[in-house]
């Protein structure tokens, strides 16, 4: 796969990613998906342009309005099915096409893995695809979402890190929703958050 970094506007510069197939189909063309909604229409389509790729899907990691402040115009453009984890769906008040289950989200060769993650939203969700992690407001590089906003719950997300740690045994590069990208493996080493919910079974932040 190919993935595409790019960024929404000033204050919040969330990271969004265009992903796209690495082996085009019988007409030349790359399937792709956005993952959450912050950039222009614009913006996507000059990517997708240059990967001769076609948008499928867009995919949000939750509903905060720095996550979608775009979904709309981005609706409208591309007419493709949104996906969102459906306590996000009634926590925010958002329309989805569809809400992610345990079965995998597919594009072309792409596969995402949707894993629940509440506790910065309740709907929060990691996608998991080959060694990456799109972790959303969920996991940062040396920090983890806030949990003071409507919908947070401190216990719910030291819950979510723990399980993930236990869960996740390879190392993948995790694209967070804002900030520098990192690696797993470096932050059960150096995140406090993750060190404080491995050690602390039951905890809260």
């Amino acid at each position: 796969m190919n993935i595409h970094p790019m960024h929404g506007k000033a204050p919040y510069y969330t990271n969004c990613f265009l992903v796209t197939e690495e082996t085009p189909t019988m007409d030349g063309r790359r399937a792709a998906v956005l993952v959450d909604a912050s950039v222009t229409p614009q913006q996507v389509e000059q990517q997708l342009e240059k990967d001769n790729a076609v948008l499928c899907a867009i995919l949000l990691t939750h509903g905060h309005f720095d996550h979608v402040e775009t979904l709309d115009e981005l609706r409208k453009t591309y007419q493709v099915p949104v996906w969102l984890g459906v306590a996000d769906v009634r926590q925010f008040g958002l329309q989805a096409d569809s809400a992610y289950t345990d079965a995998p989200v597919t594009a072309g060769d792409l596969v995402l893995q949707p894993v629940a993650a509440p506790g910065h939203t309740p709907g929060s969700t990691c996608l998991l695809c080959g060694d990456v992690m799109f972790a959303g407001d969920t996991l940062f590089a040396g920090s983890v979402g806030r949990t003071d906003l409507p919908g947070g719950d401190g216990r719910v997300l030291c819950a979510t890190l723990l399980r993930l740690c236990e869960s996740i045994t390879q190392d993948l590069q995790v694209l967070p929703g804002h900030g520098e990208f990192t690696t797993f493996s470096q932050e059960k080493l150096v995140n406090p958050y993750l060190r404080y919910a491995l050690r602390t079974p039951g905890g809260s932040f």
